[in-house]
Order: structure tokens, then C-alpha cells, then sequence
């Protein structure tokens, strides 16, 4: 996993690192010197979706069109524009040089071209290569592309990203499509996104600004009198009892549920840094332990079952999949 690129994000990075492909990436409708992003192409058409794109203004800057994009998007869902927004934020950071290159990139065969126009082609302008672990657009055709097409090329990017790795999708149609209705007063639905991007609580997205609770459910099978349980969790040095039972009687085969009531932690502090700690009991002829635990309701870690016939203590380190939290504004 590479290193954090700025605090806080540590999803965004992984992103970047991700997928299973060896390319992916935007593609030009090219009639001679004018070059149009073909999902705007695709979208435009009257034999296929007939929206009705934003009028392309050469005074609108690239990053005025995103900010406008991203804007879009935030009226359906703030939390999965903001989401987005950081993508794009991490391929902007890219140097140009190392972002556009002097390269003609071979057709990828993730799309379905239905058509072009007479004396048109569809050429290949960016490839998000996942072996390598980069994006980079052809110079030729990016450089003859005007701001709005540029803007659009760099979202299909960010959207094809999120998809292939929270969706495994193989083929960038529906993202097209979605980059097209962005790009137009057409209204995008929630449930668009959800189907062909990220699904609904795929990600949970969490406070910059605010505490973020963990909880635990926990159950023992076949304990003795005098067992004990407790759970540690760490952070930043600091320790913290999260459960703590004592005195657990003797019901064979029976489960006893114990729900802790939680405890909190800075929310960026957790991502940035993660958590320390884990299950920490003691036993006699206690044939297992399973617990799960929850950050904010969603579920950090399954369940872990040990099973043993002797009396000790044993530590279970603690660790959870950052990529499925996000932090948003308030």
C-alpha cells in the first residue's frame, strides 16, 4: 500500500494502487484536428442518449468545468461528490509531464464503440494502467481537446476508477454515460451511481471534524465459572477498555451476548493512524470466543473464533480495511 499522500485519505491512495487490469481508459471521437471526448460524443448523439451537454466556453478553465462536475454530482449525493472530488484531486497532483506524455496509447478493448461519424475515428487518449500503477494521457489528442472535453476525460477516469475497484466492472460504458449526464442539465439518479459506480454502503463516510464510536458484540461458547473477557483498543499510545466481563457461568454450548457500550476516537485520527489492540482473555476449558467489531454501525472487523482447553491470556491483534470509510465534511 503506498504511503499517505495527505492526511486523512488514505482510501484515495489505495485507489491509485488498485485493480486488476492491465489498462483502462478514455477514448476521442477525432475528426480531423478537433478531438471530443467520446462519451460527450456518445452522449450528444440523437441515435444514442440525445442529451443536451453544457455549451463548451474556452473562457470555462478545466478546473472551473470539474469544480461544476463535482458540483453536479453533490446535489445527488454531497458525500459521493466529495468522494469523487478527492480522486480527481490525486490525478491532478500528478506533473503534467508525467501526466500527458509523448506516446500514441493502443486501443483498449473495455468498450463498446456503437458508431462514428463518416471520415471520424475513435482513438484511445488515456490509459489508467493498473500493472504500472498510473494514468497518463497521449499528449497528441489530450493537448487538442478543449477544456470541457479535458475536465471530462479526467472524470471518466476518476468514476472508471471507483467502479473497476468497488464494482469489478470490466467495461466503461455506463461510466460514459454518467460522465455524459454530469455534463448536462439532464438529472442523474442515485440509484445510477449505486448500480454502476458504488453501491450504497459500500463506504461509510465519516466526520473530519467529530468523534467516531466502536463498539463490540461479543459471545463466548461453554464457559466456566471465574472466565473473563476484555477488550483493549489503542491509539496514538493511549489504551482504552472497550469490554470488560468477569464471572461468566457455566452454560454448555450456549452463547452469552455482551454488547459494550463503546468508546471514541478522533475520526481522522483513526484512519490517518489506525487502531492497536485487540481481544484479550483469559479462560478455563473455554471453547471460543467470537467477536465483531463496529465503527459508527458498520462492521470493522468479522467474527474470530479460538478455541482451547487451557487456562492463559492471548492477544488477537486488531485490524480493519481503511478503504471502506471516508472522511467528508460536516
Amino acid at each position: 500500500m503506498k504511503s499517505l499522500l495527505f492526511a486523512g485519505l488514505f482510501i484515495t491512495t489505495s485507489l491509485l494502487a488498485s485493480g486488476d487490469r492491465g489498462g483502462n481508459g478514455g477514448g476521442g471521437h477525432v475528426c480531423g484536428d478537433k478531438v471530443e471526448l467520446y462519451d460527450f460524443y456518445e452522449g450528444r448523439s440523437p441515435l444514442l442518449h440525445n442529451l443536451k451537454l453544457w455549451e463548451s466556453d474556452s473562457s470555462i478553465s478545466t478546473n472551473e468545468y470539474l469544480r461544476r462536475a463535482i458540483d453536479h454530482v453533490k446535489k445527488v449525493d454531497s458525500n459521493f461528490g466529495q468522494f469523487l472530488d478527492a480522486i480527481i484531486k490525486e490525478i491532478q497532483k500528478i506533473p503534467y509531464n508525467n501526466l500527458v506524455l509523448p506516446v500514441e496509447i493502443p486501443r483498449i478493448a473495455d468498450a463498446d464503440i456503437p458508431l462514428v461519424d463518416e471520415g471520424c475515428e475513435y482513438l484511445q487518449v488515456a490509459n489508467w494502467n493498473d500493472r504500472f500503477d498510473r494514468v497518463y494521457f497521449g499528449r497528441k489528442l489530450f493537448e487538442r481537446m478543449n477544456s470541457m472535453n479535458k475536465a471530462g476525460l479526467i472524470l471518466h477516469e476518476a468514476l472508471y476508477k471507483i467502479a473497476r475497484h468497488y464494482k469489478h466492472v470490466s467495461s466503461s460504458d455506463k461510466i460514459r454515460e454518467l460522465v455524459a449526464k454530469i455534463f448536462s442539465d439532464e438529472e442523474i439518479k442515485l440509484s445510477f451511481i449505486q448500480e454502476n459506480v458504488l453501491e450504497d454502503g459500500r463506504i461509510a463516510y465519516l466526520p473530519k471534524s467529530g468523534l467516531c464510536e466502536i463498539t463490540a458484540k461479543v459471545s463466548t461458547r461453554n464457559p466456566k465459572s471465574g472466565n473473563g473477557i476484555r477488550i483493549d483498543l489503542g491509539l496514538n499510545g493511549e489504551q482504552r477498555q472497550l469490554v470488560y466481563v468477569r464471572g461468566l457461568k457455566g452454560l454448555l454450548l450456549t452463547k452469552i451476548y455482551t454488547d459494550a457500550p463503546g468508546v471514541k476516537f478522533n475520526c481522522e485520527d483513526i484512519l490517518e493512524k489506525g487502531i492497536s489492540g485487540g481481544i484479550v482473555y483469559a479462560f478455563n476449558s473455554l471453547d471460543a470466543i467470537d467477536m465483531d467489531l463496529f465503527l459508527n454501525g458498520k462492521r470493522i472487523m468479522t467474527s474470530y473464533s479460538v478455541k482451547s482447553s487451557t487456562q492463559g491470556i492471548t492477544q488477537i491483534p486488531l485490524m480493519f480495511d481503511k478503504e471502506d470509510f471516508f472522511l467528508v465534511e460536516n
